[in-house]
This record gives C-alpha cells, sequence and structure tokens, in this order.
C-alpha cells in the first residue's frame, strides 16, 4: 500500500518524501523547505503529501502547524533514499538545518533565552538526529554542536545527554 501510494505521486513529490524521511517526530515548515530544496515550493510539496495522507498536519496552539511522517512511510522513505543513492545528501541537508536551528537558538553570551530553549525543545528529536550523523561524519560540527547544546541541557535537566556528547567530541 505505501509503495502503491508513492509511484501516485509525481517524481518531484516522491523525492520530497525520500526527503522528508530523514526528518524525525514532528517538524515545521521551515524544515520541510530545507530538506525540499531543489523540489519547488515546499509548502505545495507538504499540502499534496498532506493531501494524499503520507504526512500529518498538526494544527499548534500558537497558530503554527507542524507534520509528522507516520514510522513505517520514513521507512519506506529511507529505503528509497538509500535506493536511489540520495541518503547521504539528504543526512548532509538535515545536519545544516538543525545545526543552523542550533545557531540561531543559542545564546552568544549568557542563559539561554525562554524561546530560545522552546525553539531547540521543539526539534529536539532531530537535533538528536543530527548530533549522532555529527558524531559520525563530521566531528568539528558534532563539537560545535555539542558545545552550543550545554546550556539547553542544563536547563533541560539533560546532563547525562551533554556530558555523552561531549565526551564524544
Amino acid at each position: 500500500a505505501v509503495e502503491w501510494s508513492h509511484d501516485l505521486l509525481g517524481v518531484t513529490e516522491q523525492h520530497a518524501l525520500r526527503s522528508l524521511s530523514v526528518l524525525v517526530g514532528d517538524f515545521d515548515l521551515t524544515a520541510a523547505t530545507a530538506m525540499c530544496r531543489g523540489d519547488g515550493d515546499a509548502l505545495d510539496l507538504v499540502s499534496v503529501l498532506v493531501e494524499r495522507s503520507l504526512i500529518t498536519a498538526q494544527p499548534q496552539l500558537d497558530g503554527s502547524v507542524r507534520f509528522r511522517m507516520l514510522e513505517m512511510l520514513r521507512d519506506f522513505g529511507r529505503e528509497q533514499l538509500i535506493a536511489n543513492d540520495e541518503l547521504s545528501d539528504a543526512r548532509h541537508r538535515h545536519l545544516a538545518e538543525f545545526s543552523r536551528r542550533v545557531r540561531q537558538a543559542s545564546p552568544k553570551l549568557g542563559h539561554w533565552s525562554t524561546a530560545g530553549i522552546s525553539a531547540v525543545a521543539a526539534d529536539l528529536d532531530n537535533v538528536r538526529q543530527a548530533l549522532v550523523f555529527a558524531a559520525e561524519h563530521h566531528r568539528a560540527s558534532h563539537l560545535e554542536l555539542a558545545g552550543r547544546l550545554a546550556g539547553f541541557w542544563h536547563v533541560q535537566g539533560l546532563l547525562e545527554e551533554g556530558r555523552a556528547h561531549v565526551l564524544l567530541a
């Protein structure tokens, strides 16, 4: 059923679905835009995938919308990324996007703002995935991310997780 639904999509929508499968948990339109770079308008692509029930839209209390892909669709998308030799590129785009978000949210000096903590917490699953990929493939990026997240881990009570990443770096 998943392959059949995938095959009904146009080539651009198929690529978008594969690219979005790298995202973990829920994600916003900005993350979708980063992952679908070069595929066209991310809002249009996401709308098609929501319309076809391949991802779900989840309205948030603040009026924003986050999206989610079922795990079996994510697994299928990752298999397709591997089959099309696109996994590395997608994971690099993912790392770049969530590194950018952490840099944007982390303070230059001093304490983390509530907005910065909330931003990283909303994307924590994807930040964690970016850290794992960076630890395996980009040591300098891993070290930068781990260092920038130190205050976040402290405030969130995730010191052991933070310590583990610092020790990996």
